[in-house]
């Protein structure tokens, strides 16, 4: 049994051929890869710190299939600890995700803390502990004998309120609006936006009769989240695609961020944003990257019920 690079638990190891990466199983962390060079550098970033590593556990948990290089070494290290109210939504959405009907019991066995623990950026089953007691308290969360637990009715109301446009089926895309990214749309987006049971809306493809920046803010106050492309040509940097991303996330919608790999190595990207985990694509992986993106959206919100006419 090998060791996970992030949380140094048991895991298993695999290389991947024709690659320096090695793919990572852990029942902590969960799947991903990591490059051979990033290693070393992880475990002097984290410093065998308990609170360094539970947060970069998380992100790699909530990311499913990540990739792990150097530049994202240097975001694990600094990662900022959430707050009580963001753990305690995680431990609820936690057991909203993985209760197939209403009222599910869920039995919190050791491999099933593992990934609560994980999910809920805390340091140790201690901690989960406290977030539990708390939400048994307000009852938000019930137990029963053992260690069985679900959500109350209470609980599924205090997610819903969190839930930002919650009937809305429209995944809005902000990118550069050039034919050299055609490509990534046609092949990309609007097909994983698609597939996830989502309706894609790019605004170029849409026919309106009001100014522009009336509709971007009417069509993504309307969406359910936003994909939002940073690539950019040598002309610079997309402000139309920062100042959408960041209305939506002032608005408390999900952003799934992306960007071309070539782009993304560079140091064009402004520095607030280089925080977040970019999905990375080429012009030669656009298939692969369509199945990565569908995957990241139905993580992060689950399937959506459109369907085209």
């Amino acid at each position: 049994m090998d060791k996970c690079p992030v949380c140094f638990g048991d895991a298993t190891t695999k290389s991947l051929e024709q690659s320096a990466l090695d793919q990572i199983s852990c029942p902590r962390c969960g799947k991903f890869r990591i490059d051979e060079l990033a290693k070393q550098p992880l475990l002097t970033a984290l410093a065998n710190d308990e609170r360094k590593i539970a947060n970069a556990s998380g992100w790699v948990r909530e990311y499913p299939d990540v990739l792990v290089t150097l530049e994202t070494v240097g975001k694990l290290g600094v990662l900022p600890t959430p707050n009580y109210g963001e753990k305690k939504r995680k431990l609820l959405e936690f057991f909203q995700r993985h209760s197939v009907t209403l009222g599910q019991h869920i039995v919190l066995d050791g491999s099933t803390m593992n990934v609560l623990v994980a999910s809920t950026w805390c340091a140790n089953s201690n901690e989960v502990g406290f977030l539990l007691a708390a939400s048994i308290s307000d009852e938000l969360v019930e137990k029963r004998a053992g260690t069985q637990y679900r959500l109350t009715a209470k609980g599924y109301d205090y997610l819903a309120q969190l839930v930002v446009n919650p009937t809305s089926q429209i995944g809005f895309c902000a990118m550069w609006f050039d034919d050299s990214v055609n490509p990534l749309w046609d092949k990309a987006i609007e097909p994983a936006i698609r597939d996830a049971g989502y309706q894609p809306l790019r605004i170029d493809k849409k026919e309106h009769a009001n100014r522009i920046d009336d509709e971007i803010f009417a069509d993504i106050r309307r969406s359910r989240f936003v994909v939002a492309d940073f690539t950019h040509g040598e002309s610079g940097v997309r402000g139309g695609v920062y100042f959408e991303a960041g209305f939506a996330q002032g608005l408390g919608l999900h952003v799934i961020w992306i960007c071309r790999q070539d782009v993304l190595a560079t140091d064009k990207l402004h520095f607030d944003v280089r925080q977040f985990n970019f999905l990375e694509w080429t012009d030669e992986n656009l298939i692969d990257f369509k199945h990565r993106l569908q995957r990241r959206i139905e993580a992060i919100l689950g399937r959506g019920s459109w369907r085209p006419e």
